[in-house]
């Protein structure tokens, strides 16, 4: 299992980040998922922003794509589409939480 960056758990370590699970990613292996969130008391200060943009960056430099998945009502949304995802057409599913979610994907 590998992170992306010593940042997101120093990051994490301050209180700011919730990670629940990681899954490593290899050749010939699913892609590597994690799941993220902001703590409420540390929502918009810019902490999720810094977040992606270390992943994007990490994610730039090893060449590799980037996708995501997030409920439709997500105020975050509006922060990936910022950042340059966009919806990939016909992912919306329904969730655990019986609302609906969309997949994204880095352009």
């Amino acid at each position: 299992m590998q992170q992306f960056s010593s940042r997101a758990g120093k990051v994490q370590d301050a209180g700011l980040m919730t990670a629940r699970h990681t899954i490593g990613a290899g050749v010939g292996k699913p892609p590597g998922k994690v799941s993220i969130g902001v703590k409420p008391d540390a929502r918009g200060q810019g902490v999720g922003e810094k977040l992606m943009r270390a992943l994007i960056a990490e994610a730039t430099r090893r060449k590799v794509g980037l996708c995501l998945s997030v409920r439709s009502e997500n105020p975050a949304r509006r922060l990936y589409e910022r950042l340059g995802f966009r919806e990939i057409r016909g992912s919306a599913a329904m969730n655990r939480a019986c609302g609906m979610s969309v997949g994204m994907e880095l352009n």
